[in-house]
């Protein structure tokens, strides 16, 4: 399943009238819902949070966020221009108003916004790249270079903000300048704002850019980055880097010791197939691919690992259950959570009592597993009454 982005308007502060510490905001109380796709809930807490005094530019925000969800195209304008009007001059509202303008094909307004929110000095980095985007839209490729241009030169400067430089990244990747864009993920700090970066060098590896310098660098990188060696190995063998994605995570074993079992760890390939459609030919392709890629010799435990969940999706459990003995070949302190997937196979299998102690010994050794827990108490014994069998659950945890 892919995941969703981050909101547009994660950024947008909680505020009040009195400038005084509150009860939660729209902001706050609504923004789980609209994300969820509970438009009606949200409409009516939005509509309680008015009543009892809701700043009213976020409750007009929220209002035309909602309506555009809704392709209540008019309504929609309507609430952001009075978000607007209700706090002249805020620069997210003009980026939210423009971004809107951009989706609905009003490209010159879309600019005029872009253009006002540049007066602000705020968020210049992110302006400058929202105009470069529009440009390119437009057929300017001169004018979508100059804001690039000037994208970098705010984010150097420093008068853009930490998550600007991950919006840098992305619209060099965008505009094919890989080289440009590492050498601007390398120049920013990671322990300055961790997930920022991580979203720039992740933008990085899914455009198939995996130099010496970015492994340095996230290697390096401090713990709140490291831990999300996961997502980078995930995007690494979607990208068919696989001698790298699976050398990253032998270094990263080693450096923070087994993963508390992440979901990219479970299924790495959940950015590569978010729909049923044509899973079973990317399971035949990928297996290929990874024979292909195992022949250069090396990593024949994370080759196993891998065809192993592979041969499971595909009903050959029988093929997948050989690739055990590679995985759990000695030493396992660091290797012991590889086997989880078998716990699956097992079970479809037949072998109840096999996987049961297979699931045991896991839990034992990584209690958090929630997993293979989840496995043993739901799949287990559907299994046992002549279920039919089970596929690995796609989506995160």
């Amino acid at each position: 399943m892919r995941r969703r982005p981050a909101a547009a308007d994660e950024d947008i502060p909680e505020s009040r009238p009195d400038g005084k510490e509150g009860s939660p905001g729209p902001s706050t109380l609504v923004q789980p819902l609209f994300e969820s796709g509970r438009l009606k809930e949200a409409a009516a807490v939005l509509a309680r949070l008015e009543d009892e005094g809701a700043p009213p530019w976020e409750v007009l925000l929220w209002r035309a966020r909602i309506a555009e969800k809704e392709r209540r195209w008019s309504d929609a304008q309507r609430g952001f221009a009075g978000a607007l009007a209700a706090r002249p001059g805020a620069v997210e509202l003009e980026l939210d108003f423009a971004r809107y303008l951009e989706s609905r094909g009003r490209l010159s307004a879309a600019e005029g916004r872009l253009r006002r929110a540049l007066q602000t000095r705020e968020r210049v980095g992110e302006v400058h790249l929202a105009l470069s985007r529009l440009y390119r839209r437009r057929g300017r490729e001169d004018s979508a270079r100059e804001q690039l241009r000037l994208a970098a030169r705010a984010v150097r400067e420093g008068i853009a903000s930490p998550s600007d430089q991950a919006l840098l990244v992305r619209g060099l990747a965008a505009a094919g300048r890989l080289l440009q864009a590492e050498r601007e993920l390398l120049r920013a700090s990671a322990p300055v704002d961790p997930g920022a970066w991580m979203q720039g060098l992740l933008t990085l590896v899914r455009a198939g850019r995996w130099s010496r310098s970015l492994e340095r660098a996230f290697r390096a990188s401090p713990p709140e980055c490291a831990r999300s060696w996961p997502r980078v190995f995930s995007a690494l063998l979607c990208a068919r880097l696989y001698a790298q994605a699976f050398g990253l995570a032998e270094a990263m074993l080693r450096r923070l010791g087994p993963p508390d079992s992440p979901w990219e760890l479970l299924w790495p390939w959940y950015a590569e197939i978010p729909s049923a459609v044509g899973q079973d030919r990317f399971f035949k392709d990928e297996l290929a691919r990874l024979a292909r890629a195992s022949r250069k010799g090396g990593f024949p435990r994370w080759f196993a690992f891998c065809r192993a969940i592979l041969l499971d999706q595909l009903a050959r459990r029988q093929e997948a259950w050989a690739e055990h003995a590679a995985v759990s070949r000695p030493p396992q302190r660091l290797y012991a959570w590889m086997q989880q997937s078998f716990v699956l196979t097992l079970i479809n299998r037949g072998r109840f009592r096999e996987a049961v102690a297979l699931g045991r010994l896991l839990l034992r050794r990584h209690p958090g597993h929630k997993w293979v827990r989840e496995r043993l108490a739901q799949d287990l014994p559907s299994a046992r009454r002549g279920g039919r069998p089970i596929r690995r659950r796609r989506g995160p945890c």
